[in-house]
């Protein structure tokens, strides 16, 4: 990792300790700032689109809260789940293909 990589990710750390956990006031600026420290000018940029509306047959829009096709989807939760329940996400997404 070089030094700049590394003082990204490390803004990004600080500026993550400084957030109270209010999904709907901070999570897109998270996002932003997540794309930013992996070197990209941001989640736009890098081709990614925030709340993205799925329609579902029969039912509700869903909201997908950040989709960058191909590389990563997340969900942002209320509750914090155990760091086994993400393990078990994680493993469970890396199996599903990520295209639509």
């Amino acid at each position: 990792m070089t030094n700049d990589q590394i003082e990204r990710l490390q803004r990004f750390i600080e500026y993550g300790q400084k957030l109270k956990g209010d999904e709907k006031g901070e999570a897109q600026v998270f996002c932003d700032r997540l794309f930013q420290a992996f070197g990209h000018a941001g989640y736009k940029e890098a081709g990614a689109t925030l709340e993205d509306r799925q329609q579902r047959k029969g039912k509700n829009v869903k909201f997908i809260d950040l989709l960058a096709p191909e590389e990563v989807r997340t969900a942002h939760t209320v509750t914090r789940p155990t760091l086994s329940t993400v393990r078990q996400q994680a493993a469970r997404a890396a199996m599903i293909p990520t295209s639509y």
